[in-house]
């Protein structure tokens, strides 16, 4: 399924929009219901209007991971779409279409950013706006003056979104939504090139993203997933935090990288798990993607003790960044045609050294991104 998200500013004439286009058959659309912690206000029905829970409720949602995204309005006020609803679509076989803030809509699509369509709707001018808002004669001149306010802010990110349609004629507005989100749904899919980038991540370091970005950049790779590993075979699993943290910090660490992504896709797999299962699982889940392996040379040295290596190198290609160590290559592994090597710089910063750091009380600040250092210094990781 694809998302089709709609963005503006209040009085814009979203909502009206979308329930025309949810109208249309034709276009197989079912509308997704964000949850909030606010209290139902008057007529207001859990489960259709929107998902209604208490502010803990809501906040251990948050802790295990259930939001593909959300928003503290105000303290303890909380919106937010949760991935079991996208699914819940998906699973109908229709496509999901958001009435959301800005804010929210540029979320999902940086999230699915290949299959998302965001479009903003704009008002004329803001005096435009202001008149439209005071015709509805529901809201009280601070809160007039509140909305117009956001508002104006809210169009500085319209150039973010991949279509602004102006709402100057309604039935105009509805005739362009309808055209674009028809066509971005009969558009062919394209195969996209993603590149599994497999590692616990414990913690993502700097050394990661240099390699992750550098591969990206430098590769006909359209995209790479960080896939963050539970437990894999080789190394000991009491040393790895809790999946959600480490989940956690890759997600902060490649907010501002377009072409990485956080996977958490062996996360559902049974464990131990091997990459050739993880591997089918993908690819029975995105048929349309052509999925390759990233791994340092060092891996490629010990690929041939890996489960299935052949089966894994007739239908995927590997792309190999440098790294120093010792022993040879296999034969059958040299000058292999799926197996690319890409110049890359040496990164010999290892999450090892990054933990054993922590718990001497040395500084490691300039290792991690900033928002994990946040992270790992706020929740006392690693210091034991």
């Amino acid at each position: 399924g694809k998302l089709i998200v709609f963005s503006a500013p209040s009085g814009a004439g979203k909502t009206t929009i979308v329930h025309h286009l949810l109208n249309q058959d034709e276009l197989s659309l079912d509308f997704s219901i964000s949850a909030t912690s606010r209290e139902p206000r008057e007529h207001e029905i859990d489960g259709k209007d929107y998902y209604f829970l208490s502010a803990e409720d809501f906040k251990q949602k948050i802790e295990a991971n259930a939001f593909l995204e959300y928003e503290e309005v105000y303290t303890n006020n909380f919106y937010g779409t949760l991935k079991s609803e996208i699914e819940r679509i998906w699973a109908l076989g229709k496509h999901v279409i958001f009435d959301i803030d800005v804010i929210g809509g540029l979320n999902i699509k940086k999230h699915f950013p290949n299959d998302t369509l965001a479009i903003f709707v704009k008002p004329p001018s803001v005096e435009e706006l202001e008149n439209r808002l005071r015709n509805r004669k529901t809201e009280t001149e601070e809160k007039i003056a509140m909305r117009i306010a956001k508002s104006a802010k809210e169009m500085q990110s319209a150039k973010h979104f991949d279509v602004i349609i102006e709402n100057n004629d309604l039935e105009e507005a509805k005739g362009k939504a309808y055209q674009t989100v028809k066509s971005f749904l009969d558009a062919k899919k394209k195969t996209k090139k993603v590149g599994l980038y497999f590692g616990t991540f414990n913690p993502i370091h700097i050394g990661h993203l240099t390699i992750a970005n550098h591969m990206v950049e430098h590769s006909d790779l359209d995209q790479i997933w960080m896939v963050i590993t539970p437990h894999n075979p080789f190394k000991k699993k009491s040393s790895l935090l809790d999946n959600h943290h480490r989940y956690d910090m890759v997600y902060r660490a490649i907010e501002h990288y377009p072409k990485l992504k956080a996977s958490d896709i062996e996360f559902k797999l049974s464990q131990p798990n091997y990459t050739v299962n993880t591997l089918a699982h993908l690819e029975e889940k995105y048929p349309d993607y052509s999925f390759s392996l990233i791994m340092g040379e060092d891996n490629l040295k010990n690929f041939h003790k890996w489960k299935n290596c052949e089966a894994i190198l007739e239908q995927h290609h590997i792309y190999i960044y440098p790294r120093i160590s010792e022993g040879t290559t296999e034969h059958q592994f040299q000058n292999h045609p799926k197996i690319h090597k890409v110049t890359a710089p040496i990164m010999e910063i290892s999450s090892t050294f990054i933990r054993k750091s922590i718990k001497e009380g040395k500084n490691i600040r300039p290792l991690l991104p900033e928002s994990v250092f946040s992270y790992v210094d706020e929740m006392n990781f690693y210091k034991k």
